[in-house]
């Protein structure tokens, strides 16, 4: 199967209509939807509000949502050391496709990016936690 690149206007349009949409849901969703439900300066009242509104509070939630970037595809350590140029076309460069898709949209969602346990290198604590540090290996 051929891969067919796409032109760097194709990908500015794409880059465009996900910008609106994403606008428009975020928005919608932070200001109208969850903000009719928050009382300002009142925690139990805004908590009841939820509890009683239940659906609203997730539709509000997840149309907030849509202006986050999730990064979760990677090729984990033993597959990118067998496959050195897979490994930097995954791991490397789709990140990158990613944050420059995000430049060129305009703007700086969040973008969140999931790594796995070998960052930490060497031997494990039990359990590993934010604070374990990390260590530096060298081949």
């Amino acid at each position: 199967m051929t891969h067919k690149e796409w032109s760097p206007k194709a990908k500015a349009r794409l880059a465009g209509v996900f910008e609106a949409l994403e606008g428009f849901t975020s928005s919608y969703g932070q200001m109208t939807v969850l903000g009719q439900l928050m009382v300002a300066g009142n925690a139990a009242a805004t908590a009841a509000n939820i509890l009683q509104h239940e659906t609203l509070f997730r539709l509000g939630f997840a149309s907030s949502v849509l202006g986050v970037v999730f990064h979760l595809a990677s090729l984990v350590s033993g597959g990118a050391e067998q496959n050195f140029e897979l490994g930097t076309k995954v791991n490397l460069d789709a990140t990158r496709d990613l944050l420059e898709a995000c430049r060129l949209a305009g703007h700086c969602p969040k973008f969140i990016f999931a790594s796995s346990i070998a960052v930490y290198g060497g031997r494990l604590p039990d359990p590993v936690i934010n604070l374990s540090g990390l260590q530096c290996l060298q081949d």
